[in-house]
This record gives structure tokens, C-alpha cells and sequence, in this order.
């Protein structure tokens, strides 16, 4: 990453125009691409996958202490996002957006993001926009559980149930992105009642992601 343009384009994977009734744009949410076989030396070397592996980090793509301490992450608040149909089943946490971008350091959680978009106890009066990670095999990530690599596409059908703690959503849509176009997608940063929407890489299965993968549910 050469200039802070390319940085955008490179590491920040998507740029979303935010919540309409908070009047903010140019959120960044980042959710990264990663192989792992082995970990590198520093500071993220202890980073593990959902098996307890170590990651090995494409270049470039993890945030600075200074950046993960601005954002203040909770790995856990308390909640858990589910999808009984995918067997997924991990904490949510939280973090909040530092300079419009925002880093999920970890790949054993999901994160929803505090200050773009509602709360998960706010999911009626707004879109709650939760990121996750998934990681080239034969790492695993929540995200993971939701794409299908082979067929590029999400793995819940429509009417699939969500849970954010004992909030239930349906899917009603899924679709891939190019990164390069989530910025402008106005289907992504729609602002609306009772609306989920998770966002994870959409790995290739040998090389850096260049698509993510949306998933669109509604409030039971």
C-alpha cells in the first residue's frame, strides 16, 4: 500500500455510505483475506483460526496497535450470532469505526459496528450491519460457514434464520460483490427497520479474495 488511495482500494474492502437517520458516509468495514499455514513473526503471531491454528497474514492487511486501541474491540459482548442451518455459532463482539475504517482483528468472532448503523437491541429501528472474517483453507472463520467457495455464492437460502442473541432474522437476499463496487452498491447501505446485513469475504480458494459476499436478512 503505496498511497493512502490505494490503501483504500487495496486493504478497506468495503466503503459504505452509513445510516441515513445518523446523516454520516464513508464508513469503511474491512474484512480481510487471509491464508494460514503458519503464523509471521510480531505482533499478530499469535492470532488463531476457530481450530486453533495459526494464520499466516497476507501483507499489509492487519491494523496497527494504535488502530486496534481506537477502536476499542469487544471480542464477546455477550451475545452470540447463530445460523442453525450452517452449524455457525460464535460470539459477537464490537467495534467502532476510527477515521471512517474499521478493522475486525479477530477470526473467531463476528463484530458489529457500534457506531454505523443500530445496535443489535436496536435492530428495529434501523440496519444493523455485522463483518466477519473468513480465511482460505484450511484456515476457518465464521465467515467460512457462510460462503461456498466451489459456486461462489452464500450458503443460506432464502428464509434461512439468523439469530443475533434471541433476535431472529430471515434471509431475503444474498449476493457477491467486487470490492471495488460495494462503495456505490446502494442495495448494501440501505437504511432500514428490522435490517440485517452481513458481510463476509467471498474466499477464491487459492488466492486473495477480490469479492465479498452480502447477506441481506429481515426481523422476524
Amino acid at each position: 500500500m503505496i498511497s493512502s488511495s490505494q490503501r483504500s482500494r487495496g486493504r478497506w474492502l468495503l466503503m459504505a455510505a452509513a445510516t441515513a437517520l445518523a446523516g454520516i458516509v464513508g464508513v469503511a468495514l474491512l474484512v480481510i483475506a487471509m491464508s494460514e499455514t503458519s503464523s509471521q513473526p510480531g505482533r499478530h503471531s499469535a492470532a488463531q483460526d476457530m481450530n486453533g491454528n495459526p494464520i499466516q497474514f497476507d501483507p499489509g492487511t492487519m491494523p496497527d496497535e494504535a488502530e486496534v486501541e481506537r477502536m476499542q474491540v469487544e471480542e464477546d459482548g455477550g451475545l452470540r450470532l447463530r445460523v442453525p442451518s450452517v452449524d455457525l455459532d460464535v460470539p459477537l463482539g464490537s467495534l467502532a469505526s476510527v477515521d471512517g475504517e474499521i478493522t475486525p482483528p479477530g477470526f473467531t468472532s463476528a463484530y458489529y459496528v457500534r457506531n454505523r448503523g443500530v445496535t443489535p437491541d436496536g435492530g428495529g429501528d434501523g440496519t444493523l450491519v455485522v463483518v466477519t472474517h473468513s480465511l482460505r483453507e484450511p484456515g476457518v472463520a465464521p465467515g467460512n460457514f457462510l460462503i461456498d467457495v466451489k459456486e461462489q455464492i452464500a450458503t443460506l437460502p432464502t428464509d434461512s434464520i439468523v439469530m443475533i442473541g434471541d433476535t431472529s432474522y430471515a434471509v431475503r437476499d444474498s449476493y457477491p460483490i467486487a470490492r471495488t463496487e460495494v462503495a456505490d452498491d446502494s442495495r448494501v447501505w440501505n437504511n432500514a427497520p428490522g435490517r440485517l446485513v452481513l458481510i463476509t469475504c467471498l474466499q477464491t480458494g487459492s488466492s486473495p479474495a477480490v469479492a465479498n459476499i452480502v447477506i441481506e436478512a429481515s426481523l422476524i
